[in-house]
């Protein structure tokens, strides 16, 4: 940059209040550029910083996925192995329930055997009375 080594006595207000509006703006202008520097360089720490926080985020990902398929899993086995135990707990009471009526038709076979025994033997017992007679 150029810079005047020499100062002049400036006769015109005007150029002088321009020519430290200039050196005021040329300063903020510095500053500003030097505050940028410093965000890019504080962005490129957050993009850093970050890639390892990204590549720790994507393997929590991939865990989670794998829990999510391991509770899959578990909830698929436990509903074939209940539902497995409840078919053979249906299938006992059936048999159970199949016990109770064959309990009950035996029970009826053996009233009617008895009845049919109970009038043989009156039949029977009429027969021997009138054969007597």
């Amino acid at each position: 940059m150029f810079q005047l080594t020499t100062k002049m006595s400036e006769s015109d207000q005007w150029f002088e209040e321009k020519q430290q509006q200039i050196e005021t703006l040329d300063l903020q202008l510095k500053k500003l550029h030097q505050s940028i520097e410093v965000l890019a360089l504080q962005r490129r720490g957050n993009a850093e910083e970050h890639a390892t926080l990204s590549r720790a985020l994507s393997q929590l990902a991939e865990v989670e996925e794998k829990i999510e398929q391991l509770h899959i899993q578990q909830a698929d086995s436990d509903f074939y192995v209940v539902a497995e135990l409840l078919k053979d707990y249906i299938g006992l009471i059936q048999s159970v329930k199949a016990s109770f009526q064959e309990r009950v038709r035996s029970y009826s076979n053996w009233q009617h055997a008895q009845q049919m025994l109970t009038k043989k033997r009156e039949a029977s017992g009429q027969v021997r009375t009138g054969l007597q007679k």
